[in-house]
């Protein structure tokens, strides 16, 4: 039987016994314990009494707990009333956990009491910063938080920035936040983003503790910038987010009540909290507000937004018919130049979209700064649906300022579906824009397999903007080998090349090291195609370290001597990049 299995066991009588004949009380275990500590953890007074004769009351575990520190974690008062007289109160664990922050976390006033009449130091943190104080608060020991307020500082801050007033009102603890609030006069110390203990008693609705906070806390203190979809719904938002609109945001009425009676709003911060209940589809919000200040709804933004472009960006259905029946104006645009009804169409609300066409004197006018019209959106956007409606009433092959047409818009972003129904409908599909894009050309460009393959009955493959561009050479360029194969098989001429620099599809590729697109090529192309300044496909390959391409090209027949007007070739090419797999195979080809 061991020294500690008595201490354990609690054999008195025969813990004296070895102490008398000097046993080792000193030794500890793996970790550290001696069997004072294990006395003092299990709450054995006589033992810790006895041992306290013959070993040091400081010795630290491996992890810096004392006997003291183990007695207070586990409320052990009798114990801890006994080594306070004898033991550093002040001890910590590489954590920075002392006696005094252990009594905080079990509540234990009475343990509490007894360390600080030994001079504990209330101020002392663990390595993240939190103070007795701070954990006494978060576990709602209103009775310890009391006591603690006056010995050490009750606005210390953790890493982070929190306070114990901002961890209480976290948790909820009311009484708390009451007694803390008789000693903290800043109660707007924020976290490091901001976040002040207002602004988090009003996101979690804690109705009680946004009135105690009111009596000290300043109601518009702000956090961070919010956004709508792409409405900013506060320019003044370079200050953040306030009480309010966190209120409003996330669904307490009641809280946002008590802010609006407890301080001065403007009607802009009125206004941007009726947007975001409408966005979340805070109802009880929204109906607050509008019985609070009916003209709210009709409230414009710095940016042009209003609460029924807000709806109809959202979906909202219902705020959307009640805006209207309260005669909200429809035609009020944004600084981008959308309407509700642009909008409604750019994010594919049909039910919103037919209701606000139903009310425009003249929907067919409605077009963005650029030129856009409704088709134009719900093309770009893939909202099928959409086709049925607009259609009938629209010019299919409306453009914007630039010459951009739905199907263009499409094809771009690979709407096969409406793509197909512009065809239907009847559009023109080789129209260039300004831009020099076209259908089958955007759609190449963006790997749109699916729109290239609708396109094509339709289109002439072989059409080219002012630059010489086809969809061919771009598709080639971008490596989308599954277009390159389908436009080759419906006649795309594989020797087109650009105006400027005469480049082909095959040097596009080769440039880019599309092995597979260049494999495709070479039999519908003239392999040693010269550009203006002399390079061939072989010279861009080799300028671009991409050997599978050279030893395609080479055993394809490409004239590896073949000169640039500079008298450079593909291996003098090579060994200028420090290319020496491939200088070693065009030293084999060289003539």
């Amino acid at each position: 039987m061991s020294f500690k299995d008595d201490v354990n066991e609690e054999r008195v009588d025969e813990v004296t016994r070895l102490l008398s004949k000097c046993a080792s009380v000193g030794t500890m275990d793996d970790v550290g314990r001696t069997p004072l500590y294990i006395a003092a953890s299990q709450g054995k007074l006589d033992i810790v009494m006895e041992l306290m004769n013959a070993t040091k009351v400081n010795v630290q575990t491996k992890e810096g707990a004392t006997p003291l520190l183990i007695a207070c974690q586990y409320g052990h008062t009798d114990v801890v009333r006994f080594l306070v007289d004898y033991a550093n109160v002040n001890l910590a664990t590489l954590e920075g956990v002392t006696p005094l922050f252990m009594a905080a976390q079990i509540g234990s006033l009475e343990i509490a009491k007894l360390l600080l009449e030994k001079n504990a130091d209330a101020n002392l943190s663990m390595l993240n910063g939190a103070t007795p104080i701070i954990i006494a608060a978060q576990n709602g020991y209103v009775e310890i938080v009391k006591l603690l307020r006056h010995k050490g500082n009750p606005t210390a801050t953790m890493r982070g920035g929190a306070t114990a007033l901002m961890i209480a009102t976290q948790h909820r603890h009311t009484q708390v936040v009451a007694a803390l609030l008789e000693v903290v006069n800043d109660v707007d110390i924020p976290l490091l983003d901001g976040t002040t203990p207002l602004l988090i008693a009003c996101a979690i609705g804690q109705l009680d503790i946004v009135e105690l906070l009111l009596t000290k806390a300043d109601a518009r203190k702000t956090r961070y910038v919010f956004i709508i979809d792409d409405f900013e719904i506060l320019k003044l938002l370079q200050d953040g987010i306030s009480s309010l609109l966190l209120a409003a945001q996330c669904g307490h009425a009641q809280v946002v009540k008590l802010l609006l009676e407890a301080s001065s709003w403007s009607s802009t911060e009125i206004a941007a909290s009726l947007l975001i209940s409408i966005q979340f589809n805070r109802i009880q919000v929204y109906d607050f507000l509008i019985s609070y200040n009916p003209d709210i709804i009709h409230h414009v933004m710095e940016d042009g937004t209003t609460a029924l472009i807000v709806a109809a960006a959202c979906g909202n259905v219902p705020i959307v018919n009640r805006l209207l029946e309260a005669n909200v104006d429809i035609n009020i645009v944004t600084k981008n130049g959308a309407t509700a009804l642009m909008v409604a169409t750019e994010h594919g609300h049909i039910e919103i979209v037919k209701t606000l066409y139903a009310r425009h004197h003249s929907p067919l006018e409605c077009v963005m700064p650029n030129g856009a019209t409704l088709l134009h959106i719900a093309a770009q956007n893939g909202h099928v649906s959409f086709m049925d409606f607009f259609l009938p009433v629209a010019e299919v092959d409306a453009e914007t300022h630039d010459g951009t047409t739905p199907l263009m818009l499409a094809a771009a972003k690979g709407h096969a579906q409406i793509v197909s129904i512009l065809l239907a409908a009847g559009c023109k599909v080789d129209l260039i824009s300004d831009k020099q894009s076209f259908a089958l050309l955007a759609a190449a460009q963006h790997g749109h397999y699916d729109v290239v393959a609708t396109l094509i009955p339709q289109a002439n493959v072989n059409l080219s903007n002012e630059d010489g561009v086809s969809a061919l050479l771009i598709a080639a360029q971008g490596g989308y080998h599954a277009i390159v194969s389908l436009l080759l098989e419906h006649g795309a001429d594989g020797k087109q090349c650009t105006k400027a620099d005469r480049a082909t599809p095959l040097i596009m590729a080769a440039a880019k090291g599309h092995y597979d697109c260049v494999e495709a090529l070479i039999t519908y192309s003239d392999i040693d195609h010269p550009m203006k300044d002399g390079s061939t496909a072989l010279f861009v390959a080799a300028a671009s370290g991409c050997i599978e391409v050279v030893r395609l090209l080479l055993n394809k027949g490409a004239n590896a001597n073949q000169a640039m007007k500079s008298g450079m070739t593909p291996l003098t090419i090579a060994q200028q990049y420090q290319h020496e797999e491939i200088t070693a195979l065009l030293l084999k080809h060289r003539v």
